[in-house]
């Protein structure tokens, strides 16, 4: 089920960004979400995204840059991603090599995730 909610967890507020069953536009829209609630929160927000089951493409990917560029690297956010395999592996890597902002860590699953983001 995907949107865009915040958690507490040990003690910190993280935004969770869950694109599981999202599709194209839907997609796009809840990344705007993800930066709209970037820009309301103070500095250095903690962010856990879910892209299981999700296809990645062409406009996924020019919206996660822009997103990136624009929000969360000047925001100082710190990602932590969940279902990044195969392909999207391979993706991620080129994104945080070659992308301006912050750089998403993959982990199998959420509580690794989470654990990553409040340490």
């Amino acid at each position: 089920m995907s949107g865009v909610t915040w958690k507490t967890h040990a003690g910190k507020k993280v935004l969770i960004a869950d694109y599981r069953g999202s599709k194209g536009a839907e997609t796009v829209a809840l990344m705007k979400q993800v930066a709209k609630e970037v820009q309301a929160a103070p500095p250095g927000v903690l962010i856990l995204t879910d892209v299981t089951g999700v296809a990645l493409g062409p406009d996924f990917m020019a919206e996660s840059k822009k997103l990136n560029e624009d929000v969360l690297g000047p925001r100082g956010a710190k990602l932590a991603m969940v279902g990044v395999d195969g392909i999207k592996a391979l993706l991620l890597k080129g994104f945080n090599a070659v992308g301006k902002g912050a750089k998403g860590v993959p982990f199998p699953d959420e509580a690794s995730a989470l654990a990553h983001l409040v340490a």
